[in-house]
């Protein structure tokens, strides 16, 4: 119990159940936790370290030989059984896979040619907002900002973000995937979003591209 590997691993999983506990109580009307599978499967290597890794202290030599077979015969059924059939139905399925090799869960059809197309737009004066900002920096390493909460917030990151860099003119970019989907309600119909940034079409975007691409002007918003 004195190694820092078991206590580091049992310090996470407390953590990961103290963050379980609190947000459904204080969110769980909104968002379902406890069901979601991304909140386990990161920490399930910890598990080994809790409860398997301590087996292999035992001294004697037969008894770990005996255990590691065990495990062995386990990790076989669970690849060839538990995990194959999931990803045999995750290889057939017909949806568009990204080039980090997720699935194109928004901004589709069209994602892959929306990041590909982003890639090229890349500088120190880009900007990018979007409605799902971390698959927009997952895919082209742009680091996007979310929505803000109204006009004034969004001019004083763009001020702090061209002062950090040296930019005097910055191109505010908004990718918008058109529907919220499981964000809806936090983050307001596109509709609005254009109206309150006045918002303006990106028309050399390619038409490929499903998403919606919107040029902000501080100058114009400020007016």
């Amino acid at each position: 119990m004195a190694s820092p590997r078991v206590l580091l691993s049992m310090c996470t999983l407390g953590a990961l159940l103290a963050m379980l506990v609190s947000v459904t109580a204080l969110f769980g009307d909104k968002f379902d936790y406890v069901s979601l599978q991304r909140y386990y499967t990161p920490a399930k290597p910890l598990y080994f370290v809790l409860f398997v890794a301590p087996l292999m202290l035992i001294p004697r030599r037969v008894v770990r030989g005996g255990l590691c077979l065990v495990m062995l015969v386990a990790s076989s059924w669970l690849i060839q059984q538990e995990w194959s059939r999931p990803y045999k139905r995750w290889q057939a399925a017909d949806r568009q896979s990204t080039s980090y090799g997720q699935w194109a869960n928004c901004f589709g059809p069209g994602a892959v040619d929306l990041y590909t197309w982003l890639a090229e737009q890349k500088g120190d004066d880009l900007i990018v907002v979007s409605n799902f900002h971390e698959y927009i920096t997952l895919e082209t390493k742009i680091p996007a900002l979310p929505i803000p909460k109204d006009a004034a917030t969004l001019r004083v990151w763009v001020n702090r973000i061209s002062a950090s860099r040296g930019v005097t003119n910055p191109r505010v970019l908004f990718v918008l995937d058109p529907e919220n989907h499981w964000r809806d309600y936090w983050i307001d119909p596109r509709s609005k979003i254009i109206n309150d940034f006045m918002l303006r079409i990106r028309a050399d975007a390619p038409p490929r591209i499903t998403a919606d691409v919107f040029v902000y002007s501080p100058t114009v918003a400020s007016n």
